[in-house]
C-alpha cells in the first residue's frame, strides 16, 4: 500500500491557526457536526484525523480514506489563505516558521521526497533570511536546534525570552532604559518600559524597596509575571479574537486642568487620551461591512494597574466623542453606573465603533476611510 497523505503533525500545527469558520469549512467537508464552541470544533477535527492516521500507521485504509485525505487537502487549502493574509502585516511568523520546520522533519523523516505535497514561496523578508534547519543556535549556554527553539517558544517554555528583543511601548519610544519588563506572551516577549506600563515584578529578595511611579511617586503595582496590552486583550474577551491590533495605536489618559463635580466624592479631575485617529483602508472597510458577523470594530480600555490583567476596565464617568464622515456620536463606555466602580468578578464589554462604517453620500468608496475617538474620564485616581 503506498504512502497516506494524512500527516497528523503537520495538520495539528496547521489547524491551531483556524478560526472558528474555518475549522466549519473543513468539517463541513467530513460531514461532521460543526455545532459548539472553537475549542469544540477543533478537537472534533483533530480527533478524527488521529483516528484516521492511527490507522494507516498500522497499514490499514479506512473506508472514507479519499475523503480524509481530500478534507487534509483542504486544511492545506485554508492555510495557504490564512498565510497569504498574514504576510502583509507580519501577523503569526513565529507560527508559520514552527510549521515550516515541522514540515521539513517530516520530509525527511520520509525520505525527504515532496512527491505528493503542495509548496509554497516563503515571500517574507525573515523567512527567507532563516538559516538552514540543521544549523545550530546558541541558546543559554547550549546549543539548540532552530526549530526546537522555536516549538519551545510557541508552547511558552520558560527562558525563551532573549529571542525577542523589541522594545514595543506605550510611549512609541523603542529607547531601551530601565526599567524593562518582558511580555510572557508565548508567542509576544516584547519589552515595555515599567515607568510607561506602572509595573514591576515583584523583588527576588525579600525586603527590596519597591519602584515608584515617575509622577505619582506611589509604589508601581507588583506582578508575578508581565503581560503587554496586546497579550492581555487577546485573552481578556472570551467571544472575539484580536484580528489586527494595528488599527490604532495604543494612547494613555492624561490630565486635562478641568475638574468636575461628583457629589459626595467631591472635584475629580478630567482625564483624556486626546482625538485619536484612525485610517481604514477600502479593503478593511469593505470587510467589516460585508461579513459583521464575524468581524467588528471596537475600542476597548484597559487599566494599567488593574488588579485582574485580563480583562476590560473603562474608568469611572467615561464617555466615548466618535467622528466619521457625516457621523458624530457621544456615548457612554460602559452599561454600568458612571460613578460605580467595577468589581474584582466584574468586566466591562468592548466599545463597538460600527455605526461609524455606514457609507456616507459624497464620500468615494474608493477612499481611505477616517474616524476619530476621543474618551474623556474622572478617576479618583490616575491611570
Amino acid at each position: 500500500m503506498g504512502p497516506t497523505s494524512i500527516n497528523l503533525k503537520i495538520i495539528t500545527a496547521k489547524v491551531a491557526l483556524f478560526r472558528k469558520e474555518q475549522l466549519k469549512e473543513v468539517l463541513q467537508q467530513l460531514n461532521l457536526s460543526r455545532s459548539g464552541r472553537k475549542e469544540d470544533l477543533s478537537k472534533r477535527l483533530l480527533d478524527y484525523f488521529t483516528d484516521v492516521a492511527n490507522l494507516n500507521a498500522n497499514g490499514h485504509r479506512v473506508v472514507d480514506q479519499e475523503t480524509a485525505e481530500g478534507a487534509a487537502h483542504v486544511v492545506d487549502a485554508v492555510y495557504l489563505r490564512i498565510r497569504k493574509a498574514d504576510e502583509p502585516y507580519n501577523r503569526c511568523t513565529l507560527q508559520h516558521r514552527h510549521i515550516d520546520a515541522v514540515e521539513a522533519q517530516e520530509r525527511a523523516a520520509a525520505g525527504g521526497s515532496d512527491a505528493g505535497r503542495s509548496k509554497r514561496p516563503r515571500t517574507d523578508a525573515a523567512a527567507a533570511a532563516q538559516p538552514p534547519l540543521r544549523q545550530q543556535q546558541q541558546f543559554a549556554g547550549g546549543e539548540l536546534p532552530v526549530e526546537e527553539v522555536i516549538g519551545q517558544f510557541l508552547d511558552g517554555n520558560d527562558g525563551l525570552g532573549p529571542l525577542n528583543t523589541q522594545v514595543r511601548c506605550l510611549c512609541a519610544q523603542a529607547i531601551r532604559h530601565e526599567p524593562l519588563l518582558q511580555c510572557c506572551g508565548a508567542c509576544c516577549g516584547v519589552w515595555q518600559h515599567g515607568d510607561c506600563v506602572k509595573q514591576q515584578l515583584q523583588p527576588s529578595s525579600p525586603g527590596a524597596a519597591p519602584l515608584l511611579d515617575p509622577v505619582t511617586f506611589k509604589p508601581l503595582e507588583q506582578r508575578q509575571a508581565f503581560f503587554c496590552e496586546r497579550c492581555r486583550v487577546s485573552r481578556a474577551d472570551p467571544f472575539w479574537e484580536l484580528f489586527d491590533p494595528t488599527v490604532m495605536l495604543p494612547a494613555r489618559g492624561r490630565l486635562t486642568g478641568a475638574t468636575v463635580a461628583m457629589g459626595v466624592m467631591g472635584d475629580l479631575h478630567v482625564s483624556s487620551t486626546g482625538v485619536l485617529n484612525l485610517v481604514l483602508s477600502k479593503q478593511q472597510v469593505t470587510l467589516l461591512r460585508a461579513k459583521e458577523q464575524e468581524y467588528k470594530l471596537q475600542a476597548l480600555c484597559l487599566q494599567l494597574d488593574d488588579p485582574v490583567q485580563f480583562r476590560f476596565h473603562w474608568p469611572m464617568n467615561a464617555s466615548v466623542t466618535i467622528h466619521a464622515p457625516q457621523f458624530y456620536q457621544k456615548v457612554n463606555a460602559t452599561r454600568r453606573g458612571q460613578s460605580s466602580k467595577l468589581g474584582p468578578n466584574q468586566r466591562d464589554e468592548p466599545l463597538d465603533l460600527t455605526a461609524a462604517l455606514q457609507p456616507a453620500i459624497g464620500v468615494s468608496h474608493q477612499a481611505p476611510w477616517q474616524i476619530s475617538v476621543e474618551l474623556t474620564y474622572n478617576e479618583p485616581e490616575a491611570h
